[in-house]
């Protein structure tokens, strides 16, 4: 079992969006250039993504960002 103290979750949380966004950005890049046939172009059934990420300096106040 792994353990994580409060003072690292931020960082794991951040680390983890920074990942999936990187991956699911890949993936849709490249789908979106084979449907489109020229890459870059943006078609009306892509779909765009973003990740907010914001800090705080305690645990207690997560919730008021």
């Amino acid at each position: 079992m792994i353990t994580m103290n409060r003072s690292s979750f931020p960082l794991t949380v951040a680390l983890l969006a920074l990942l999936l966004s990187l991956a699911s950005g890949r993936q849709s890049s490249g789908a979106a250039a084979r449907r489109s046939g020229r890459h870059g172009e943006v078609t009306d059934t892509d779909t765009t993504w973003a990740v907010l990420v914001a800090g705080s300096s305690g645990y207690e106040n997560y919730r008021h960002q």
